[in-house]
């Protein structure tokens, strides 16, 4: 069952799973922000299972009349964070407060953004990747499991707690991860 607070709008054009939360005064699916295209929501926005897009949370329509911005299922978005027109996320992201993500850009599965960090458009982050608070990316981190800080974001670690953590659940376990056979 889902729950969404009165305050929350949400278009037309929004796809829900099961068991999504939307807190207080989240916007979901409007036109994106975009400064040369019209202010016309298009596309479809996807919220899959068991996602919970807590207060003030907004989510951008497409830019185009095909295209998908995409949550994925089990991902949760905290206060004040922002996907822009055409993002994808895989499944499994965590959000923190205040952080914003650019059009365009490819979240992998199991991802966590540390709050006020920013992906500017275009961004590809490998599954598994942290990207530390107040940290900003640009372009293509396509190790996976790998923990980046600063701006610009730099590779300073491999992810170890959310690998063990992964595998302490039964998401995957150590052999498979080893063989990049991760499902």
């Amino acid at each position: 069952m889902n729950f969404i607070h009165r305050t929350a709008i949400i278009g037309s054009n929004v796809e829900l799973g099961d068991n999504v939360v939307i807190g207080p005064f989240c916007v979901i699916g409007t036109p994106a922000e975009h400064p040369r295209e019209p202010y016309i929501a298009r596309g479809t926005v996807i919220i899959g299972n068991n996602v919970k897009l807590y207060k003030l949370v907004t989510v951008d329509s497409p830019i185009t009349n095909n295209g998908m911005t995409i949550v994925g299922d089990g991902c949760t978005m905290m206060a004040h964070s922002h996907l822009g027109h055409d993002v994808q996320l895989g499944r499994g992201v965590a959000i923190a407060t205040g952080a914003k993500l650019g059009g365009h850009s490819l979240i992998g599965d199991y991802c966590n953004i540390g709050l006020n960090a920013v992906a500017h458009q275009r961004t590809i982050l490998a599954r598994g990747t942290m990207l530390g608070a107040c940290s900003f990316a640009k372009g293509e981190y396509v190790n996976e499991f790998r923990i980046l800080v600063g701006s610009p974001a730099r590779d300073i670690g491999e992810n170890k707690v959310l690998i063990k953590k992964l595998i302490d659940e039964g998401v995957f376990n150590l052999a498979d991860l080893s063989k990049g056979q991760v499902k």
